[in-house]
This record gives structure tokens, sequence and C-alpha cells, in this order.
């Protein structure tokens, strides 16, 4: 079973699931600083956001019991041209440890799934003991989790963080 989970609103998608395309919002890290709706989006704003996906991830993890991951399907070429800056000086040393079948600690996801989101590299993440449980990452704020069974109880909790399932 797969869910999607995103920061977009499902009030503006239509019939068959496709998101208003006309709708002012920003889809990526590289948009800070740049104007949406007549305001600039700014680094609160976007971190405000990378935290809600950080703490669905968690929830998820969590709900499988979850204390091991293995990144395979690495691309690192997706922005070769993105620089880490000042704010991401962890992300910075996680990075330089990320390879395809790279062990992670649970204590260690927060920065690969911060590098993820901020198009630095693509992989997906799955349960070392259970690679039936995977979270996988779209373009434009897209993530994915796919597990055997996935709770009501997980859905909710993942909504009441501000994001939406669907």
């Amino acid at each position: 079973m797969e869910i999607r989970v995103t920061k977009y609103d499902p009030v503006y998608r239509d019939a068959n699931g496709y998101y208003d395309i006309n709708i002012d919002e920003w889809t990526e890290y590289q948009h800070i600083g740049q104007m949406f709706n007549g305001k600039e989006f700014t680094y609160e704003e976007y971190f405000e956001t990378e935290n809600k996906y950080k703490s669905a991830v968690q929830l998820f993890l969590d709900e499988y019991n979850c204390k091991t991951i293995i990144i395979k399907e690495i691309d690192t070429h997706i922005n070769a041209t993105r620089q880490l800056d000042k704010r991401e000086k962890s992300s910075s040393e996680t990075l330089s440890k990320i390879k395809e079948s790279s062990i992670i600690s649970i204590d260690e996801f927060n920065d690969v799934v911060s590098l993820i989101l901020r198009g630095v590299f693509w992989g997906v993440l799955y349960k070392l003991e259970d690679p039936t449980v995977s979270v996988r990452f779209g373009y434009d704020f897209y993530m994915y989790f796919e597990a055997p069974e996935i709770r009501e109880a997980l859905i909710t909790k993942i909504e009441s963080i501000g994001l939406y399932v669907g």
C-alpha cells in the first residue's frame, strides 16, 4: 500500500487528482527569496514546511519500528550545481557519507531527508530489516510512504501536523 504526503491542499485538485498549476506556490528550496502571491518566500517558511515533512517521516518510521534505514537508488546528479550553505553544516557532513546502500541510523535520517527535499541528491529510504517499508520522494515536495498496511491512525497523525495525505 502506498500513500502520497504533500503540503498541497487537496481543495485545489481537479477530478483527476491533479493540482491546479495556476496556484502561485513554491515547489523547491531554491525558491527561497522569490515572490509568491505577492510575498517573499523566506527561509523560515521553508524550514517550517521541511520540519513537517521530517516529522511525517518520523511518524511513519516509528509506526513500523524502524531503527535503521538503507538508502538505495541514489542519484547524486539531480542538482550538481547546488551548493550547501552555512545553514546546512551538519547536512554537509552527512552528505559526505552517502553512497548507494548506505546504512543510516534513525538519528541521522533528519539530515538525509533535508538533503533530499533540498534537491542535493535523491534516493529511496528503506527499512533495513524489511524492504517493503519505504519512503520515496518525488518532485515538487511530493513524498510517498509504502508499507504492507497503512493504518488510518497514522494518516490522522500526519494530517494533524499540517500535511495532506491523498
